[in-house]
């Protein structure tokens, strides 16, 4: 039997805290995989740290961005700075082709696309996306 994972998600509005965060996630022995959340006041509510903020992330870690941002592009950042996989909201794109640009972006930069949808969104959404985003 595999043991589950311990994935722990960052989601901080300042510099400061952030690297506190970081210390401690990355002190726990079981921890591989950190997830840094970033959001924006329009898309939920609530803003954090941008990618420009963020300095280069410990390499010996697979890191990876949940994008809780309006129109998300700058992935050369995310991916200069160390993160693997990039998380987006369907939401947070105007429409498919717009959505279907940032995945074909992500794959280009050698990034895994993963696709979020918002709790009130429909999951038969993502339907078609199934083959265009990485499987886990």
């Amino acid at each position: 039997m595999t043991a589950p994972l311990i994935i722990p998600a960052i989601l901080e509005s300042n510099k400061v805290n952030f690297q506190k965060k970081i210390e401690i996630i990355t002190s726990i022995s079981r921890v591989q995989r950190i997830q840094v959340d970033f959001t924006e006041t329009d898309f939920v509510g609530t803003s954090t740290l941008s990618i420009e903020q963020i300095d280069q992330l410990d390499p010996r870690f697979y890191w990876e961005a949940h994008l809780m941002i309006r129109s998300p592009g700058k992935f050369e950042l995310y991916k200069k700075a160390g993160f693997k996989t990039i998380i987006v909201h369907y939401e947070a794109y105007k429409n498919y082709t717009d959505l279907d640009a940032g995945l074909r972006e992500l794959k280009r930069l050698e990034l895994d696309p993963v696709i979020a949808i918002n709790p009130n969104s429909s999951v038969e959404l993502l339907v078609d996306y199934q083959t265009k985003v990485k499987q886990f």
